[in-house]
Order: C-alpha cells, then structure tokens, then sequence
C-alpha cells in the first residue's frame, strides 16, 4: 500500500522510539522506521524488539509482513503479527487486514463513466480481517462506505455492468500506471487489465509508464491526446495527474485513480482503502489478539502516518 518495504533498517536505538507505560494497558512499546534494504539489519530489529518485551510485531505495510515473518522464524517464534497484508493465507498466529482490490472497482466505474453516469469523487472500500480460524469462510469484512454506494449504483446500472451487452458498440479506456518501487501500481495495472477482459465492450489502451514524473506526464498526455474515453490510472506518485487535471477537464475525459491511500484528489473518482479505517482494524485485532498488558513492535514505512495515528487511538481505548 505505502513506500517500499524490502527489509528492516534499525541504524541505532535512535532508529526506534518508545512510548512505554505502566498503567497495564496494550501498548506500543518500539515503533521502529522502516527506510532501506539492508538484510542484515533485520538481526538488529529483532533485539531491539525482544529487548523492548514485545510480544507481538504489527505491521503497517503489505511487505512488512514477509519481513515479521523472518523476524520470528529466525529470533521470535512467539511473537504474534498484526499485519495490513494482500490477499493470502495467513500464517500460525496471525492476523491479516486485507484492503478490498481497487482495480475491477475501478474498472466498472470506469465502464458507468463511459455510459455518462456520474462517478463519487471518493470511494473507500472496506476490508477483510482474515485469521487461520475464519481463512477457509475468506474473513470477517467490514464494509466501507464506498461498498454501499458501490452497490447503490450496480443496482441501478445493471444493464450498463453487463459482461454480455446486445449492442457492438465499444468504448476506448486508457490506462497508464507508473510503479514507485513497492509494486503496487503494476499490481493494479495487471489486476485492471484481468477485470477489462470480462467486458466485449471496453478496449484498454496504454500500459506501464517507465521513468520519473516527466514520463509519467508524458504517458498521461498521450492517453489524453488520443482522446479516450475515461482514463484510469494507478501512480505511486499522484504529482503527475495533477498537472493534467486542467487538460482532462478541457477535454470531457474523467479520470478514475487507483490509489489505496485515496491520495489522488485532482481526479475525477478515487478508488482506495481509507488510511484511518486500515489504521482502527489493525488496532482492533492487537486488541482481540493479546492481552491487555502485552507490549507491541511497530514497524512503520514512511508515508503510513494516517494508519498509524488511527492504530494508535485504537490502542488507547483498551480497556483495562
């Protein structure tokens, strides 16, 4: 979801903070940044955690997860994860918060825009909370307020969501997706082309955009000059479409983003997870998980602060 996370840096017990309590409560004992590649660094991670008394590692990033899960086959098995995670099957002792897949949802309103129905400026969808015991039934989900909305307007455009039209007519879909490092714009531009498929009416034209913001723009701008009919686009960084929003405004084109951190405001509709709703779930599962004296490790990217802040008040009304 957020900056890449390879492997864990801990430079020095500067690297990590601690906001330790006596009052018994769930706490975060070590939130520790997470911000190179260093392999070996994950040795140091693992005993600053230990030497903090966590007993669980929560994790705000999907590839946060293979790195908690080195920390505990290599230094601590008993430690519990809480992890915001992509769809897979979770591990012994741990809890996934799985973000609803943005891309097929931005591919249908893509298709609704195409039919000239007027997309939400914002939609957030929910989530999953999968463990090894509710795995196989695929989760608890917890709905966002996009989801109903979502469902308001399939009902309503049923014969537009159509994967069997009675009509030739084809609509032009452009799709430009540009990677920052942590792989989930090709993610989407994959998952976006495998949902396109399903409907006979829409040609998707464009693909990945290799290179910095100037590519990037460029890409946008061919996409817009060939005159589409939406746009779609999944950017790791959203700076780009910012600057064509006027160009796409001027040309009648809306522009649908995938963003699972709802950060894309100048286009037309975003489609994400709410930061602060991922943020109160990972909160809500450390509590289920452990007891209320047990000390946590945060391992937190850059860029998570929306998810953490939100995990952080989660905290706070443990109860005693």
């Amino acid at each position: 979801m957020f900056r890449p996370l390879v492997a864990c840096c801990v430079a020095a017990l500067a690297a990590c903070s601690s906001d330790i309590t006596a009052d018994g409560k769930l706490r975060v004992a070590l939130a520790i940044g997470i911000d190179g590649a260093d392999g070996s660094a994950v040795a140091s991670a693992a005993s600053a955690m230990l030497h903090g008394g966590a007993a669980a590692v929560v994790v705000i990033d999907a590839h946060g997860l293979a790195v908690a899960r080195r920390l505990r086959a290599s230094a601590a098995p008993a430690l519990r994860v809480v992890a915001v995670a992509e769809a897979q099957a979770p591990q012994a002792d741990e809890t996934l918060i799985v973000p609803a897949d943005p891309a097929p949802v931005a591919v249908d309103l893509a298709l609704l825009a195409c039919h000239g129905v007027a997309l939400p400026p914002k939609v957030a969808l929910g989530l999953r909370v999968v463990d090894t015991a509710n795995a196989a039934a695929g989760g608890v989900a917890r709905l966002g307020p996009g989801d109903i909305g979502l469902a308001a307007l399939a009902r309503q455009h049923a014969e537009q969501l159509t994967t069997k039209p009675t009509t030739d007519v084809v609509f032009r879909v452009g799709l430009v997706a540009a990677d920052g490092g942590d792989g989930w714009p090709l993610r989407a531009h994959a998952a976006a082309r495998a949902a396109a498929a399903r409907y006979p009416q829409l040609v998707i034209e464009g693909g990945v955009a290799a290179g910095g913001p100037v590519r990037v723009a460029a890409a946008l701008r061919e996409r817009l000059d060939a005159n589409v009919r939406v746009l779609v686009v999944a950017l790791a960084d959203p700076q780009p479409l910012a600057e064509l929003a006027a160009r796409a405004a001027e040309l009648r084109i809306p522009i649908v983003a995938i963003d699972p951190s709802l950060r894309a405001a100048t286009a037309a509709c975003v489609v994400g997870s709410d930061p602060a709703a991922v943020g109160r779930a990972l909160g809500a599962a450390a509590r289920a998980a452990l007891p209320t004296d047990a000390a946590i490790a945060l391992l937190r990217p850059q860029g998570a602060e929306a998810v953490e802040t939100a995990f952080r008040e989660a905290l706070a009304r443990n109860p005693q």
